[in-house]
């Protein structure tokens, strides 16, 4: 799948989707799966909310946080399998 067919398949742009591709979020990738920005980007530099944990489908935020810490490209992987889920 190409960055185009993410971004369509997602409901994004693929300004966002480069956006969130360097580590940013844009109020249109946040509100596809009901966040706000900064939960985003707190996921994808290594923490987690309440918010993103629901989000997530996981019960604790230390289990969201473990995710997030994976490194490598791995939050970001998530918030677009997030995406591309809803």
């Amino acid at each position: 799948m190409d960055y185009i067919e993410i971004a369509n398949q997602a409901g994004i742009t693929l300004g966002d989707l480069d956006y969130l591709m360097a580590g940013h979020a844009s109020a249109n990738v946040a509100s596809r799966p009901g966040v706000n920005i900064g939960d985003v980007e707190d996921f994808i530099r290594g923490s987690a909310s309440a918010n993103m944990t629901k989000c997530l489908g996981l019960s604790t935020i230390s289990a969201a946080e473990e995710l997030a810490k994976c490194g490598g490209g791995i939050a970001t992987g998530i918030i677009i399998g997030l995406l591309l889920e809803r």
